[in-house]
């Protein structure tokens, strides 16, 4: 009888002490997702900055200008295709 009362308290104290490494363990995972997270929500935020300086219409003018040369397509140069 002494045994059972030696090793139920025994039992439940290795319970609440593996219990408590493996939240601990989960806690520290996730911080260092969040830090990853936060990581890639600066890089998302700075690609967004990119992408609204580079088109803006001026820009677009500017690196079609010096780069591709392209024209707009006019009415009177598309193709009519009959069927």
């Amino acid at each position: 009888m002494n045994f059972f009362f030696f090793i139920i308290p025994l039992t439940i104290i290795a319970s609440t002490i593996i219990t408590k490494f493996a939240v601990t363990d989960q806690f520290n995972e996730i911080k260092i997702l969040d830090q990853e997270i936060s990581i890639l929500e600066g890089e998302i935020e700075k690609i967004r900055t990119d992408m609204t300086y580079t088109i803006n219409p001026q820009n677009l003018k500017k690196i079609n200008d010096e780069e591709f040369k392209l024209f707009p397509i006019l009415e009177k140069d598309r193709l009519k295709l009959e069927n």
